[in-house]
């Protein structure tokens, strides 16, 4: 977790930590309903007093997020599956689960644990907010806030379409259905940027009739949703691909390896015939020196790439993020995408174990997909 994340405490086992930016919005939030909401609400309302409401006020706001992802992790956690802890974030608050042994109705239970402890809160507040109104007490508003917070919280993760929860259970359900997970997870991210779609057009007419601020935001909000719904799909995906391989089984097979004693033209030469490989690795004997791909080639003039070795414009192994042959596939992904070319070499016991590239990576993910769409 990140290093600006402090740890306020543990619930059932599960480790709580808040982000500084998270801090900071709560200080922002006390001081608006301290000394902008209650002076309107309640003014005889001393300034100690309204700055111990407001303080109490956003504890429970900030509590009711809390709450919501605490029931994803508690019930994961009860269905066996790992729980890092929840981090509280500017604008909202993550569970960390691990993923692995995956079945339809750990996505319908975890799924819907977040919004239905929201309802209970919404409901639990607004009673209470009736009883004090009826009372006379001023108090009745800030709980009715509060029942609002988590209604909208609570109806807008019910929504059935990734990546809302209800999204997640809605693919539980079609998973059990059908028996596909990939199937389950594209009908529920296609039904979440159906949800999005209609946030834009809604958006879009407020924009134009009434409020342009208050469009904006909810076309704004469309289109995050719609990429969020999309991104949810791709990582499944990449998820059920490399599930159970380790960095071994997925070794580029029978990939040209240069020498350092090579030229940049005898490089553009390989790549040619390795097409539609996009780099490849560079040996020093038999330990890993660096890779060179299309890009660095082609930046050397063709009347002067015979004359220039490879090692000038490769890039180093020292600069490059590696794995080892035996870690998790998955810790491929980090190191593909900050590397350049996009690609790892694996270091076998100090020599040359293999090399991956991203096209090897995507290729397989391709497989996986079209092989688990068409069954089930």
């Amino acid at each position: 977790m990140s290093e600006r994340t402090y740890r306020i405490g543990s619930i059932a086992g599960i480790e709580i930590r808040i982000h500084a930016s998270a801090l900071f919005l709560f200080g922002v939030l006390t001081c608006i309903i301290s000394y902008g909401l209650l002076p309107r609400v309640t003014p005889q309302t001393t300034p100690g007093q309204a700055l111990a409401v407001g303080l109490l006020f956003t504890a429970l706001l900030f509590g009711s997020v809390l709450a919501h992802e605490l029931g994803h992790a508690i019930v994961a956690k009860r269905r066996g599956k790992v729980v890092a802890g929840v981090t509280m974030t500017l604008l909202s608050a993550t569970a960390h689960i691990a993923h692995g042994d995956e079945r339809p109705a750990d996505d319908i239970a975890i799924g819907a644990a977040g919004p239905a402890v929201s309802t209970a809160l919404a409901i639990l507040f607004g009673v209470g907010a009736y009883v004090l109104t009826k009372a006379g007490k001023p108090a009745g508003d800030l709980l009715g806030y509060l029942a609002l917070a988590n209604g909208l919280l609570g109806g807008f993760n019910w929504l059935p379409g990734l990546p809302m929860d209800g999204g997640r259970v809605v693919r539980g359900v079609l998973w059990r259905m059908s028996g596909n997970a990939v199937k389950a997870t594209r009908q529920a991210a296609l039904a979440g940027k159906g949800i999005a779609i209609l946030l834009g057009a809604v958006g879009c007419w407020v924009a134009i009739i009434q409020d342009p601020a208050l469009g904006i935001w909810a076309c704004a909000t469309a289109w995050f949703l719609a990429g969020l719904a999309d991104g949810q799909y791709k990582t499944m995906i990449v998820r059920i691909a490399l599930d159970g391989l380790l960095v071994r089984d997925l070794y580029a097979k029978d990939v040209e390896v240069l020498q350092t004693t090579a030229t940049v033209e005898q490089a553009a030469a390989a790549l040619r015939a390795a097409a539609p490989s996009r780099s490849l690795p560079v040996l020093f004997g038999e330990r890993a020196a660096g890779c060179v791909g299309d890009d660095e080639v082609a930046s050397v003039p063709l009347d002067r790439a015979g004359g220039t070795n490879v090692t000038a414009v490769m890039t180093r192994v020292a600069d490059l993020a590696t794995v080892a042959p035996d870690d998790d596939a998955m810790a491929l992904l980090p190191a593909l995408a900050v590397n350049r070319p996009e690609a790892v070499i694996v270091e076998d016991a100090g020599t040359y174990g293999g090399y991956i590239r991203r096209e090897d990576v995507a290729r397989l993910i391709a497989r996986v997909e079209a092989s688990r769409s068409r069954s089930g």
